[in-house]
């Protein structure tokens, strides 16, 4: 029984370090690119914190009053909220690519069965 589960480490720790192919060189710059991406995102949402004349850049993206007509009536959005709102989506963007990447390399390397 200790020796089955020896066996199974073993064989986990020799999947990590395969000889590199195409096909698994191509899985290992996958997960370096996504976790580039990645990194790449928490710098600005920390840049984004630390510095607010990021902010003031999609601040002048906006007019200051938008209007939008709904149900016969104008719904005014203020440009704080779209100004706050672009980078969070711009970034979630950025994440889901950089998961993309990662689970691609992933799957390269560990292909599922």
């Amino acid at each position: 029984m200790g020796g089955n589960m020896m066996q199974e480490q073993g064989s986990q720790f020799d999947t990590l370090y395969k000889p590199l192919n195409l096909k698994n060189g191509l899985g290992y710059l996958l997960i370096l690119s996504g976790l580039g991406a990645a990194l790449g995102v928490l710098l600005e949402i920390y840049t984004l914190f630390v510095d607010p004349k990021e902010l003031a850049f999609f601040r002048q993206l906006f007019p200051d009053r938008l209007a939008i007509g709904w149900e016969g009536g104008l719904l005014t959005v203020p440009p704080e909220i779209l100004a706050y709102g672009l980078p969070i989506v711009l970034l979630s963007i950025a994440v889901g690519i950089a998961n993309t990447l990662i689970s691609a390399g992933m799957n390269l390397l560990h292909p599922r069965r």
